[in-house]
């Protein structure tokens, strides 16, 4: 399988996007971390989605590959807060195959 934009989402991030069309997203979603479990191989892609890069609340979702990342599955909202901007991503496997995940919360004005 060819890897494009379609089926591969880091290549479909709101930057990519931005460079042909700027309507094509309603949303920011970009500077993602991707780690490998090693374990079993499995890929995640953690990244902070928002309406906007500075202005918006954040929320932290995740996407899971099996086979190496030539096909990602939907995204999943894992961390929200009612109150805070959530951003600055960090983390990723342990040699056990525990997954960590460091953010940094934000007050919104």
């Amino acid at each position: 399988m060819a890897i494009t934009p379609a089926n591969y989402w880091p290549l479909g991030s709101t930057i990519q996007k931005t460079i042909t069309n700027l309507s094509t997203t309603s949303y920011y979603r970009h500077f993602g971390l991707i780690s490998v479990n090693p374990i079993d191989g499995t890929m995640v892609l953690l990244y902070r989605k928002s309406s906007s890069y500075s202005s918006g609340k954040g929320t932290i979702y995740i996407r899971k590959s099996t086979n190496g990342g030539a096909i990602w599955g939907n995204e999943i909202e894992i961390i929200v807060d009612a109150t805070y901007d959530l951003r600055n991503l960090g983390g990723g496997f342990d040699n056990s195959g525990n997954l960590f995940v460091f953010y940094i919360s934000h007050g919104m004005n």
